[in-house]
């Protein structure tokens, strides 16, 4: 920590601006508004919270065919195959249930396992950018925001066209993708399809994967009226992603719907924001296929609710309401009511100083009440330079899985306690005129009631609050973007100090002790664009491994044909122990555009 307080103080006295009399702002940078960090929203640069924002046409050159394979340069993205089979997210070393979803600002959060969470049906083009707010933020987003929370913004065209996308991959995998757009000054739609197929890389691990996605856009003045309406379903082979080791060739079907319609007006000075929104989740699991009655489980979860807000000044007060419906064969039937109330205050003093408050109130009839506090700072030294810092409390719910699954192997627990930490950090980002940006933080979480699944003596795994862990870390990102190229290099260390009493854990959570990841974006000749992206990982007691990937693509006309390969090295891995990852993956592809 003194490393990095010495570092941040070199770098200010280099870059503070001279002093010539004039009563000037300071301003860092001209960057899209983002939300994910504050519910008064603002330009990037000028938010005290360390945020990652990837833009479209950054997914677009990655070789990423999915959603959550874009999040695997950014994150610790604990996969299960490619083409979003599944993936659990982590953030500053969270578990996969520690961090939150969001779509358009929503909670889309499942209640029976954060295995779901990115059962999303947003095909890649329907993505305008995807936000990261790393640490946490529970006071500002509620339950689940604990190691942080992302944020997938929807696109709102603005002009016709359309897009038809067909590729071919390896092991008879094949992508269809089509989009349709209309935009105007008033009123925009966008329609995307998109179909993922494949008979898998080894047995049992096939998957067919399809998506729908719609949203409607109308504008007037200062009103403002979005309705979307997603829908999705997957099935996939499932060989050992829940039972490591024991060879079953298992079966998953998960469908997905959400419906959200969200109206903003401005009177006088005064924003007011109105969203309604529905989440349905289906979710059907055969053990072993060759003998479907042996075990299955099938279990369905609704969320429906609404949220509002009324934001003036540099202040913003609302509340959110919602009610849960859970219905699974081995964790019975459950309905439940939610409530919060929260409020947001930015201060700024003179034109250097900058203090945000946020707390929440947050109310379950499962678990009780909880409260989360939120303070950050920023202070600008120079046009280009910032420091910032924040402390708050978050916590996290426990899924009813935890709270109420039985088979003759495991056993939930009803009197679950939520999961609490406080955590805080301190960092900087350094903005050059060459448009390269350098942030660093350094940070520490402090938490407690962590849920896990301990082995009893007769060898029954069960639910219970056992932990105590403190888990600290230092996370740099440098950035250059030009005409030419563009370079996004990450690097991560985290160190986790836990107390088990020498129990034994189902998770036991082994988070990266290192996390690197550089993505490099070349134009070699006109029309042309050349990505490599590589992630290397390392966990206590595991070997580190490096993955290597790349994508081409050539625009002709209308045409884009495109070449990409993952994993360039076949390097034999594990995200999750026991389940295995595929070697080289290579496909070729031709988007048409109107």
């Amino acid at each position: 920590m003194s490393t990095l307080i010495w570092l941040i103080l070199s770098l200010a006295f280099q870059t503070l601006p001279q002093e010539n009399g004039q009563n000037n702002p300071v301003r860092i940078g001209e960057e899209k508004v983002v939300v994910v960090a504050s519910r008064l929203p603002q330009k990037i640069f000028g938010i005290d919270r360390e945020v990652s924002i990837i833009e479209q046409p950054e997914i677009k050159k990655m070789p990423a065919p999915s959603v959550p394979d874009v999040l695997r340069y950014f994150l610790d993205s604990q996969e299960r195959g490619y083409f979003g089979v599944q993936t659990d997210l982590s953030l500053r070393g969270s578990s996969f249930q520690q961090v939150l979803v969001l779509v358009d600002g929503i909670r889309v959060n499942d209640l029976q396992t954060a295995h779901h969470n990115l059962n999303l049906p947003l095909p890649v083009g329907a993505v305008e950018r995807i936000e990261i707010l790393h640490g946490q933020g529970s006071a500002l987003l509620g339950s689940d925001a604990f190691g942080g929370a992302v944020n997938f913004v929807t696109a709102t065209p603005e002009k016709p066209g359309g897009s038809l996308r067909t590729a071919l991959y390896d092991f008879g995998t094949s992508v269809v993708r089509g989009q349709f757009e209309f935009g105007s000054n008033a009123f925009s739609s966008l329609l995307a399809v998109e179909k993922n197929k494949s008979r898998g890389f080894m047995e049992d691990r096939d998957f067919d994967i399809f998506s729908a996605f719609h949203k409607i856009s109308w504008r007037k003045e200062q009103k403002k009226l979005n309705l979307m309406l997603a829908g999705g379903r997957k099935e996939f082979g499932a060989y050992d992603f829940y039972t490591p080791g024991m060879g079953f060739p298992s079966r998953e079907i998960t469908e997905t719907a959400i419906l959200a319609a969200s109206y903003e007006t401005t009177i006088s000075s005064a924003r007011f924001r109105q969203v309604l929104y529905f989440r349905h989740h289906f979710d059907r699991f055969i053990l072993d296929r060759r003998q479907p009655e042996y075990y299955m489980n099938e279990t369905t979860n609704r969320v429906y609710g609404t949220e509002f807000s009324m934001s003036l000044n540099k202040l913003v007060v609302g509340g959110e309401f919602t009610g849960e419906y859970f219905d699974s064969l081995r964790a019975g039937r459950h309905t439940a009511f939610r409530s919060s109330l929260f409020a947001e205050r930015r201060f700024s003093f003179g034109q250097r100083w900058q203090v945000s408050t946020g707390i929440r109130w947050d109310y379950h009839r499962l678990y009780g009440s909880s409260f989360s506090p939120q303070l950050s700072f920023a202070y600008l030294l120079s046009p280009q330079f910032k420091l910032r810092a924040s402390t708050g409390f978050s916590f996290r719910a426990p899924s009813y899985t935890e709270l109420y699954y039985q088979d003759p192997v495991n056993q939930g627990n009803p009197g679950l306690k939520p999961e609490r930490c406080l955590a805080s950090e301190i960092g900087s980002d350094l903005v050059l005129k060459d448009k390269s940006s350098f942030h660093i933080t350094a940070f520490v979480r402090a938490e407690r009631n962590i849920i896990d699944w301990i082995k009893s003596p007769q060898g029954k795994w069960m639910a219970d609050n056992l932990l105590r862990r403190k888990i600290q870390g230092v996370e740099f990102r440098y950035l250059l973007r030009n005409e030419r190229y563009n370079v996004i290099f990450s690097n991560a260390f985290y160190h986790k100090m836990a107390d088990d009493h020498g129990l034994v854990l189902k998770y036991g959570h082994k988070i990266p002790q290192n996390l690197t990841s550089l993505i490099l974006d070349v134009i070699p000749f006109k029309q042309t664009s050349l990505t490599f992206s590589g992630i290397y990982k390392k966990r206590p007691e595991e070997k580190g491994f490096f993955l290597l990937d790349v994508r081409i693509s050539r625009k002709i006309g209308m045409f884009e044909i495109y070449f990409e390969m993952k994993n360039i090295l076949d390097t034999e891995y594990e995200e999750i122990r026991g389940v295995a990852m595929p070697g080289r993956w290579a496909g070729a592809g031709v988007d048409f555009r109107i």
